[in-house]
C-alpha cells in the first residue's frame, strides 16, 4: 500500500470503531450491521493482499541486491586496472574518473552504478591492449558486459512487475469496493443527523482522511509516554 491507501485504511478502521461503540444507535438501521461486516471483510482482504505484495517487493529487492553485488564485483577490478593504467600514463582525466572505492560503488544509486559500469567498459575496450599488463583481460570485460546487462534487466523487471502486478490491481479494486460500501453507509448516517447530532459529527470526523494523520501522531505520542514511564 502507498501512504494514501494506508491513510484510507486507517479511516475505515476509525469508522468501524465508531459504529461498534455506538451499537445502540446504529442497530436501528439493519443495513449498518451488514455493511459493517462487508467493510471488515474487504479490509481483511486488503491487509492479506498487502502482505502478498510486500513479499513480491522483497523478492525483487533480493534479486536486485544480488545483481548489484555481482555488477560491483565485475566492475571494480576493471576500474582498479584503469586507475593504475591512468597513473602510469599520467592520464589525469581517466585517473579522476576511476578514482573510486568499492564502498563508494555500493553507495551509488542504481542509475549511477550502471553509468559507471558502462563508462568503465568503454574505457577498457578503448585501451584493451595496454590494459593486459594491469590484469584486465577480455574475459573480465565480457563479464562486466554481462553483469551490466543482468543488473539493468533486474531493475526493469522490478519496476514493470510492480506496475503490472495483479496484486496491485486487486488492491485498487478492493479500495473502490470499500469506498462504495462507505458511500452507502454515509446515506444512512444522513438520516440520523437530527436525532443523533453528536454521533453524526463524530462520524464525519472519522470519515475525514486528514484526521488520520493527527490520530497517528497522538497515538505515537501516547506510546512514547508509556515507554518513558
Amino acid at each position: 500500500m502507498n501512504d494514501f491507501e494506508k491513510q484510507k485504511l486507517g479511516m475505515y478502521e476509525s469508522v468501524l470503531t465508531l459504529l461498534s461503540e455506538n451499537r445502540d444507535i446504529v442497530s436501528s438501521i439493519r443495513s449498518f450491521t451488514s455493511n459493517s461486516t462487508k467493510l471488515r471483510k474487504v479490509m481483511d482482504e486488503i491487509r492479506r493482499l498487502d502482505k502478498e505484495l510486500s513479499s513480491e517487493i522483497l523478492d525483487k529487492t533480493i534479486q536486485n541486491a544480488k545483481a548489484k553485488d555481482d555488477l560491483i564485483n565485475a566492475v571494480y577490478p576493471v576500474i582498479s586496472g584503469l586507475f593504475n593504467f591512468a597513473k602510469m600514463t599520467n592520464d589525469l582525466s581517466l585517473k579522476e574518473k576511476t578514482r573510486i572505492t568499492k564502498s563508494h560503488l555500493y553507495r551509488m544509486l542504481d542509475k549511477e552504478l550502471m553509468d559507471k559500469a558502462e563508462a568503465a567498459r568503454m574505457f577498457a575496450l578503448t585501451y584493451v591492449v595496454q590494459l593486459k599488463k594491469f590484469g584486465i583481460t577480455t574475459n573480465l570485460i565480457h563479464e562486466l558486459t554481462n553483469q551490466t546487462s543482468v543488473f539493468k534487466s533486474t531493475l526493469e523487471n522490478k519496476v514493470s512487475s510492480l506496475i503490472s502486478s495483479s496484486t496491485v490491481m486487486l488492491l485498487s479494486d478492493l479500495f473502490k469496493k470499500a469506498d462504495g460500501i462507505l458511500g452507502i453507509m454515509d446515506q444512512f448516517v444522513e438520516t440520523l443527523e437530527d436525532e443523533y447530532e453528536e454521533f453524526y459529527v463524530d462520524y464525519l470526523d472519522a470519515r475525514d482522511l486528514e484526521n488520520q494523520d493527527v490520530k497517528k501522531i497522538l497515538m505515537e505520542e501516547d506510546e512514547d509516554e508509556v515507554i518513558e514511564e
